[in-house]
């Protein structure tokens, strides 16, 4: 797979020099050198996602289960394992293994794991309901989106599987649970927990559909707070906009980061999408282009701060006397 990951980056670097080639490269220049030491600022208002993320994972373990884990903890991990999933091309995979493995042992693996992935659940509903409420809130507003109404009536679809799917996992994860061999090879008993987790999720799930809900809300939450984060962004390039244009660029922002997830660092993506986005709402191409630039700088800047804690906590345990 590395061969394709290196297609993937060269395609995104040369789809990202092509678009500013056709641009009006001066013009990005003079945006982003009008943002100056406004980047700070852009950067230190990410916390806020990463804050409500934390909360989400917060709640995705039971009321009693969490109270192992203090708020500073979780926020360490969501931080690293977004590192992670930015920084290695494993399709958010590393980043989930990460956070599993670091976080302190007070709770068996199989919580922990379970944790991970209910709040990985949650995220991703949290999106298509964020998506489906922003299209509804772009269809009037969108000349694209009006006369190309499929693209919501096939997210609506999309969030139905998903609801049928989920469903039908509660119904039968207690029959994923093997049943524990009297004689275990030692490979088997280190991987009980996995045979376990979807119990664990069950008894989530079915005791703790509040907690779930809320966790929902909150992911979404997180995705809106982009919109704010846009909207300075513009402001800060010199291109006020409204808080209605805003929220459109981020609605359609983060369906097309969804739908190229896969791509390692977003390498093109950033900018290519955003210059689609702003030419598709009317707005200068330049503009987007230079969006794209400050907001891959912001994502840069908080995924080494992720990866640089990974860092020094790998290399505290290694220093750790045992």
């Amino acid at each position: 797979m590395k061969w394709f990951r290196r297609i993937l980056l060269i395609a995104g670097f040369a789809a990202a020099l092509v678009m500013l080639w056709n641009l009006d490269a001066r013009a990005v220049g003079r945006m982003l050198a009008h943002v100056g030491w406004g980047i700070a600022a852009i950067v230190a208002l990410e916390i806020g996602p990463y804050v409500l993320n934390t909360i989400g994972w917060q709640l995705s373990f039971t009321a009693l289960e969490s109270r192992a884990y203090s708020f500073r903890e979780l926020f360490a991990l969501w931080t690293i394992g977004e590192g992670v999933n930015y920084l290695v091309p494993s399709a958010t995979i590393a980043g989930e293994v990460t956070r599993v493995t670091m976080l302190d042992d007070t709770h068996s693996t199989e919580v922990r794991a379970a944790s991970v992935v209910i709040a990985r659940i949650g995220a991703t509903f949290g999106q298509v309901l964020y998506l489906l409420l922003g299209f509804a809130f772009l269809i009037e507003r969108v000349k694209f989106l009006r006369e190309n109404s499929w693209i919501t009536t096939t997210a609506g679809w999309l969030l139905l599987l998903l609801g049928i799917g989920f469903a039908a996992y509660m119904a039968t994860a207690g029959r994923w649970i093997a049943t524990e061999p009297r004689e275990e090879h030692p490979i088997q008993a280190r991987l009980r927990w996995l045979k376990a987790m979807p119990g664990r999720m069950r008894v989530y799930f079915g005791k703790h559909p509040l907690r779930f809900g809320a966790s929902v809300a909150v992911f979404g939450a997180a995705y809106a707070w982009g919109a704010i984060e846009a909207y300075w962004i513009c402001w800060f390039l010199g291109l006020p906009i409204t808080i209605a244009k805003a929220t459109s660029i981020e609605v359609l922002s983060v369906a097309i980061d969804g739908a190229l997830f896969f791509i390692p660092a977003k390498i093109g993506t950033q900018e290519v999408g955003k210059t689609a986005i702003f030419s598709l709402l009317g707005l200068p191409p330049a503009s987007g282009f230079a969006f794209g630039v400050v907001r891959h700088i912001r994502e840069l800047v908080w995924a080494l701060l992720g990866f640089g804690m990974y860092a020094g906590r790998k290399s505290g345990a290694r220093g750790t006397p045992t």
